[in-house]
């Protein structure tokens, strides 16, 4: 029996026995290659093969970059090693803060800083900016920008260089003034292949760790009922977008967010929700425990349900990823 497979969402994997209904239980389930008549061993390593390899790829394509040069902070630098080309990079912005008011975003390279035309810093690095920026409260600070600017006349995105005009304002962090940026000195980091191996390991984990707890403050967010936080979610749209940009910046970078990709999907593909892969080893581990299988009327029922609220997740990712499209 072959089946066309033609919607683009990911991987389709189809195993016999998987999600047997009640007219094919018996013709499945007394065939010896039935997934049901797998030990539940392994079972479970099927289930876990698909986030299992997206962390392997992900850990292999960062040892590739360590081994070429990938983006990476200064201070996540092995000891003895160095990064070239350092520069400071916005890695966050506060919502209706001065910074974001401006029009600082993340992923924007501050060049120089500057204040009153006499005070001026060039390339500086977090800490300095910091102290300078907590010293100019109620002053105008005019800060050299690099990043991809749409020419106001054109609306065309031509322009990679702008200067942005901001005021620290007191009450964003304790006793300082701030604008309300994130920084973080990055450079280019290279390293020996045998070191990139244990490095790039390192880096998964702290990735895997990071984009856990992001995903947990998204869900709760989502669970309070603060629907902004799907601002932070990018879809497939968005995601052509962001490759885009990272393949303008060079290959290094590309590698870098395609890992961040893979990690992404692992991450969530083992929440146990209904219809990923978490959501049936959660089934799996409670036939362990209970030592009999589930009704699979009500297994199948119920991942149809998470599958039919996924697909309603990704439209509307979908649709504020176009969105934003229209509006930037």
């Amino acid at each position: 029996t072959y089946s066309f497979n033609w919607i683009p969402f990911g991987g389709f994997v189809k195993i016999l026995g998987e999600n047997p209904d009640e007219e094919q239980k018996t013709e499945i389930t007394s065939d010896s290659r039935s997934f049901q008549n797998k030990p539940r061993s392994i079972q479970a390593l099927v289930l876990a093969a698909g986030v299992t390899f997206n962390v392997l790829l992900a850990w292999l394509l960062l040892v590739v970059g360590l081994s070429i040069g990938l983006p990476s902070s200064i201070a996540n630098a092995p000891a003895g090693y160095t990064v070239s080309n350092p520069q400071l990079l916005i890695t966050d912005t506060l919502a209706k803060s001065p910074a974001a008011l401006a029009g600082l975003k993340s992923g924007m390279i501050i060049l120089y800083v500057e204040r009153d035309g006499v005070s001026r810093i060039n390339q500086p690095d977090a800490k300095s900016l910091r102290e300078f920026i907590g010293t100019s409260v109620g002053q105008t600070l005019t800060l050299g920008i690099k990043g991809d600017f749409k020419d106001e006349s054109s609306g065309d995105a031509l322009k990679q260089f702008k200067e942005i005009k901001v005021k620290p304002i007191t009450g964003l962090v304790p006793d300082q003034a701030a604008i309300g940026i994130s920084m973080d000195t990055i450079g280019i980091l290279k390293l020996p292949f045998s070191l990139a191996f244990v490095e790039a390991a390192k880096l998964t984990l702290a990735l895997i760790v990071n984009i856990a707890l992001a995903l947990k403050g998204i869900l709760v967010g989502i669970f309070m009922g603060q629907t902004t936080v799907l601002s932070s979610v990018a879809g497939p749209v968005g995601l052509v977008t962001i490759v885009g940009s990272s393949f303008a910046l060079g290959f290094p970078y590309l590698l870098n967010l395609v890992a961040v990709i893979s990690i992404n999907l692992a991450v969530i593909n083992v929440l146990p929700f209904p219809a990923l892969d978490g959501g049936r080893l959660l089934v799996l581990l409670i036939e362990t425990i209970g030592r009999r299988p589930l009704n699979s009327r009500l297994v199948n029922a119920v991942n149809t349900v998470g599958f039919v609220l996924l697909i309603i997740l990704m439209i509307l990712v979908t649709y504020k990823d176009i969105a934003r499209l229209v509006t930037s």
